[in-house]
């Protein structure tokens, strides 16, 4: 694990107090014994120490079973205790580089580190850690597989309060949160979940509920030329780059994701702030948003966050490509109007309809295992189905495996890949039916669960393609 989340450049004040005897002795009696939590840039962290007599040794990591991510490896701590003062090392065993810290207690139940963290540009800087003492969580008998279950059969029902078509809005902080752990696979190199949090970013920012802070669009373009640049579209890569510097050129990438010498700096640098291009007036009571910037032009020849406020409230937020025109909320509000499904005096049905029309579900899934001869055998899944407005659909399929070193297989499925669907009740389940051109009939359960779609009980990621270039001419007209 990189040293990700803790090079913050806080300012840490220094105290010198005279002390007596007796609070001297009373100081060497502090235990720093415990479990700990605290929380830095929205993300989790457990800290736990062990003391022995004038030794303090422990752990620190992030909290993965609350962001949902594999276990990565602990950082160490090792410390010795003078004065009731713990001071020592904390070292990265992934990358075998170490920082000085400093315990403090502030009382029973708190505790600050304060760590010196030496950077590649201003010598070393204080970072202040801030530590709650709590109680470690209690072992649950249950099995992984049953953990799974329930989850996805609590969103199975039709029921539920969330319900569809983004009334289930997300907020900017839900927005961050999603960013930062973005941020986090990009620090691991775990590809898989990388693409799932692109996907899913892009899917969430057609359900904003407020405006995007330029801060958020700023690391959200800067992400997303990573990725690009990692899928070797460096042409794609400068363009998100060039937005990300437009809104504000001091920011660059930081050398926690990549270290300083990296050829990506010099892409980043190389990349220039785009020209304004004007855009055709709002109406009456509206204001337009580019990248959470307030005006009348967006940039030119760069991807760009686009929103509309009406009456002090967001209606509309899309991810708009270089040469995208403009949506308006005319636009949106006539989809279910055009669309071929039939009005339904059923409102989840409706939902549904409305949330799945001109859009795309996407599966995807991977596998992998190794033994200790070195062999492995690998391989991943990936599913598609593109749902037109107007009724009609388009299947894709794609698979590979690979077995050692130098031996795999790729399978695509594309037969039988066209045909209509439409959304129906089915006793107290809604359900997605999909009817081929051959006359065969695919049936799925549709159901959500913390804003995440499902396909019977498999997640399916759904985007907008209308910003997957593409996508719609080819699927839709």
């Amino acid at each position: 694990m990189h040293r990700f989340l803790f090079h913050f450049c806080l300012f840490v004040p220094t105290f010198i107090f005279g002390f007596s005897p007796k609070v001297l002795h009373a100081q060497n009696n502090v235990d720093y014994s415990g479990y700990y939590t605290g929380t830095r840039l929205l993300i989790p962290f457990i800290l736990e120490l062990s003391q022995n007599g004038s030794s303090l040794e422990g752990t620190l990591a992030m909290d993965h079973n609350v962001l949902g991510t594999d276990p990565t490896p602990k950082l160490s701590i090792k410390c010795s205790v003078n004065q009731g003062v713990a001071s020592g090392t904390l070292t990265d065993p992934n990358t075998n580089t170490s920082s000085q810290i400093r315990f403090e207690m502030v009382n029973a139940q708190s505790i600050t580190m304060h760590e010196t963290v030496q950077t590649l540009f201003k010598g070393t800087k204080q970072v202040l850690w801030q530590f709650s003492k709590t109680a470690p969580p209690k072992k649950i008998q249950t099995s992984q597989n049953d953990s799974n279950s329930s989850t996805k059969n609590t969103g199975s029902t039709s029921t539920s309060s969330k319900g569809g078509n983004c009334q289930e809005t997300i907020t900017s902080k839900r927005f961050q949160e999603n960013l930062d752990a973005m941020t986090v696979s990009f620090i691991k190199k775990d590809l898989l979940r990388l693409q799932e949090y692109v996907i899913e970013t892009q899917s969430n920012i057609s359900c904003l509920e407020d405006t995007i802070s330029t801060d958020t669009a700023l690391q959200m373009h800067q992400l997303f030329g990573m990725y690009h640049w990692i899928n070797k579209a460096k042409t794609d890569a400068q363009k998100s780059f060039s937005v990300a510097k437009s809104i504000d050129v001091s920011k660059e990438i930081d050398t926690y994701i990549y270290p300083k010498g990296h050829f990506i700096h010099t892409l980043y640098e190389q990349s220039s702030t785009p020209e304004n291009q004007s855009v055709k007036l709002p109406r009456n009571k509206e204001v337009y948003y580019f990248d959470g910037r307030k005006t009348f032009y967006r940039p030119k020849g760069t991807p760009t966050i686009f929103q509309i406020e009406q009456n002090g409230k967001i209606v509309l937020s899309q991810y708009l490509f270089p040469e995208e025109e403009l949506p308006t909320q005319e636009v949106t509000s006539s989809i279910s109007q055009n669309s071929g499904q039939k009005n339904t005096s059923d409102p989840e049905v409706q939902k549904w309809i409305n949330k799945l029309n001109d859009h795309k579900l996407t599966y995807m899934s991977s596998y992998y295992s190794s033994s200790y001869d070195g062999s492995y055998v690998g391989g991943s899944e990936r599913i598609s189905y593109s749902l037109c407005a107007k009724g009609t659909f388009r299947y894709y399929g794609h698979s590979n495996v690979s077995v050692d070193v130098g031996s795999s297989g790729y399978g695509h499925n594309t037969q039988n890949d066209r045909g209509n669907w439409h959304v129906e009740r089915n006793n107290n389940e809604i359900q997605l039916v999909l009817d081929y051109l051959d006359g065969s009939q695919s049936t799925f359960i549709l159901s959500m669960d913390d804003y995440k779609t499902y396909l019977d009980d498999s997640r399916y990621y759904r985007t907008d393609m209308h910003d997957d270039e593409g996508t719609y001419q080819s699927n839709c007209q």
